[in-house]
C-alpha cells in the first residue's frame, strides 16, 4: 500500500514528468521485473516486455489475431473470466459481425476441480 501511494504522490507532484525521474523513473520501471519475469516464463531477460493490463493485451492480440469465418468464430474462455476481459472478448466478437451468444463458449472446471483440465476441452 506504501509504495501504491508513493506512486500517486509521484504522479501528483511530477504528472507526466515521473516518467523520467528518480527513484523508480517509469520509462524503464518494467525493467525491475524483467529478471523474474524471464524465469517464470523461460526466456532470456531481454526477450520480455511487460505492457499495459491482460485486458488491453487481450484487444490488440485478437484484432492482431482474430480473423473469424462463417465456419470458425467461436472463441472458448473460462467461465467466470474478470469482467473486463469478457468485455474485450465480446467486443471483438461484435466488431467482426457475430453475436456473442453463438461465439463465445465458457468451460468450467469439473465439480470440486479449481481448474480446467485439457482433457475436458
Amino acid at each position: 500500500k506504501y509504495e501504491i501511494i508513493k506512486q500517486l504522490d509521484k504522479w501528483g507532484n511530477e504528472g507526466v514528468e515521473g516518467h523520467f525521474t528518480e527513484p523508480n523513473k517509469w520509462l524503464t520501471i518494467d525493467d525491475t521485473v524483467n529478471e523474474s519475469m524471464s524465469k517464470l516464463i523461460g526466456s532470456k531477460s531481454n526477450e520480455v516486455v511487460i505492457m499495459n493490463s491482460l485486458t488491453a493485451n487481450l484487444h490488440f492480440m485478437m484484432s492482431s489475431f482474430y480473423k473469424p469465418t462463417n465456419d470458425r468464430f467461436k472463441i472458448l474462455i473460462e467461465g467466470k473470466a474478470f469482467p473486463s476481459d469478457i468485455h474485450a472478448v465480446i467486443s471483438q466478437i461484435h466488431l467482426h459481425g457475430f453475436n456473442p451468444i453463438d461465439s463465445l463458449i465458457e468451460i468450467y472446471p469439473k465439480e470440486g476441480d479449481s481448474y480446467i483440465n485439457e482433457d475436458d476441452i
